[in-house]
């Protein structure tokens, strides 16, 4: 049996990437934090937490996004909270709880981006992009925001 070493610090390490200048560093944790999956989730949250550096929260998003992990969903209604940027990611990070086996976690990241595309308050890129992740939801639902949408202003 092989004993494997803790990837605590290498995750420190990643996260410590996220919030750098140098995009393929940047880049290259993301991919590596995905790699080590649900491992690196709490500390990705905790890094999200911690910085107020948007670039930082977004490179975090992005590195919760292939995880599929259900705490995202948190994090992703705070992100849609603060619009802009940050808000489109945090849909994108969303879409991909979708398809999640975990039926609890894909029901209520539905549950935040269909809030996310039918309120007037939300920034009209933020509404349109959490529509748009709605495109392989059944049909019935996405009709139904897509009927919404259209009595909106």
């Amino acid at each position: 049996m092989v004993i494997k070493a803790s990837s605590a610090g290498e995750i420190r390490q990643l996260i410590v990437a996220l919030s750098g200048d140098d995009e393929v560093r940047r880049e290259a944790a993301i991919g590596r934090l995905a790699v080590i999956g649900p491992r690196a989730v709490d500390r990705l949250i905790a890094a999200y937490k911690e910085t107020t550096g948007r670039d930082t929260q977004i490179a975090v998003l992005r590195a919760l996004e292939p995880l599929g992990d259900r705490r995202t969903v948190a994090v992703a209604r705070t992100a849609i909270g603060e619009g802009g940027d940050l808000a489109v990611a945090a849909v994108t990070a969303l879409r991909a709880l979708l398809d999640s086996p975990h039926g609890p976690s894909a029901t209520d990241a539905l549950d935040v981006l269909v809030a996310a595309a039918l309120d007037p308050g939300t920034e009209r890129r933020v509404r349109l992009a959490a529509f748009e992740a709605l495109q392989d939801v059944p049909g019935g639902v996405r009709e139904r925001v897509g009927a919404a949408l259209q009595e909106d202003d």
